[in-house]
């Protein structure tokens, strides 16, 4: 099972109560949004083979347009697609997987010509891919997971910095299928820069990547049995730190999904539950100094279980949660200060429901997907304009 219909049914099932109406707060709102149309604007609605279903993976600009993957639909395998939408929401399928050169992308990531992405599954072992594609034509396998030591199953897109692509995969590796970072040349070499070991360092990298100074930051979705979860480090010349080790409880988070969005050498992320309601937190933590939760998501009319990453733009962070809102998310804004507003409430229709992936912020409008809902119940497309009505 690919890793956001996986976490979906997770989420499903530690927030059904929410999705279901039988435990939010008094006061729900299910009907209405919270901003006015000026600000939201729901820009496509994914219609399913052959066009593509349940985006994954965050939107990257390229070429003037936005380029983005859906984890189904494309060929009559269902692989998933790559597509490229204009910023008036425009879609057209560029790709369709077919499984040889991968099935079930799980996001982009944009240098000045090329695009570089993952899929979780297919490829000759049917374990994932790492692949380029050039905004037309055919994909090109750079690496086929081979499984064991080479890890397998990657459930977030790498990055690309100084020449080099950087991704995690969810399994394989030395050690009891915990998971691992690798690197990738222009050629497709591959490096195992770290094997996770045990539940103490960390097992399940679901993350993307951030580098910085030649190291590379992320998060493991568990941790052993008295943690739940690991931000940590790996030199690009290899080895691991351990920034923080989630504990849960109302005083830190638990389970963190995304991976870091960082500033001035501060990162900041979101776990998908713990907190005080243990419904998902945004916190930072700047080592080496201590974690801090900054926000605990409250559900009903705020949001619940953040899964995607968050964003900096012009001194606030915005990012989206699973739930929560009118029942299927919201799209929030938060400040270092833990200040937070929920900007829109997702309605399940034609605007979408459970935005899973992160924003793209193009000159101050943020643009998004929702893995579900739209007109055709196979996911959409939207923009929020950050000077727009609220």
């Amino acid at each position: 099972m690919n890793a956001n219909l996986r976490t979906l049914l997770l989420f499903a099932a530690l927030a059904g109560c929410d999705r279901a109406g039988n435990a939010l707060p008094a006061g729900t709102d299910r009907a209405t949004s919270h901003t006015t149309v000026s600000a939201f604007r729901p820009l496509y609605s994914f219609k399913g083979t052959p066009d593509g279903a349940a985006p994954s993976g965050s939107l990257v600009a390229f070429g003037g347009d936005l380029y983005g993957t859906t984890a189904q639909g494309g060929s009559t395998t269902g692989d998933g697609t790559i597509y490229k939408i204009t910023l008036a929401g425009s879609e057209s399928v560029v790709y369709r997987f077919d499984g040889k050169t991968g099935a079930t992308p799980v996001g982009l990531t944009a240098t000045s010509s090329m695009l570089y992405g993952a899929t979780y599954a297919g490829g000759n072992t049917n374990l994932g891919t790492v692949f380029k594609f050039g905004g037309r034509g055919s994909v090109a396998v750079l690496h086929d997971f081979a499984g064991g030591s080479d890890g397998q199953n990657p459930a977030a897109s790498v990055i690309s910095s100084n020449g080099m692509l950087y991704g995690t995969t969810e399994a394989g590796g030395y050690y009891d299928d915990t998971g691992t970072v690798f690197s990738i040349d222009s050629t497709g070499a591959t490096k195992i820069l770290y094997h996770f070991t045990t539940e103490k360092d960390g097992i399940e990298p679901t993350c993307v990547l951030v580098e910085l100074n030649k190291m590379l930051f992320g998060t493991t979705y568990s941790g052993d049995l008295r943690y739940d979860g690991i931000v940590f480090a790996v030199p690009i010349a290899g080895g691991e730190t351990i920034i923080h080790r989630f504990q849960g409880g109302p005083g830190d988070g638990m389970f963190p999904a995304a991976g870091l969005a960082t500033v001035d050498g501060i990162f900041y992320g979101t776990t998908t539950t713990g907190g005080a309601n243990d419904l998902g937190t945004v916190y930072r933590v700047r080592p080496p100094h201590a974690e801090q939760v900054i926000y605990s998501f409250k559900g009903g009319k705020d949001g619940a279980t953040p899964y995607a990453p968050l964003i900096y733009v012009d001194g606030a962070y915005y990012g989206t949660t699973a739930f929560g809102g009118n029942g299927f998310g919201t799209i929030f804004k938060v400040t270092a200060a833990g200040t937070e507003t929920v900007l829109y409430r997702f309605t399940g229709r034609d605007d979408g429901a459970e935005p899973l992936s992160g924003l793209t912020n193009v000159n101050g409008t943020l643009y998004g997907t929702a893995y579900a809902g739209g007109k055709y119940g196979n996911g959409s497309v939207f923009s929020y304009a950050l000077g727009g009505a609220s």
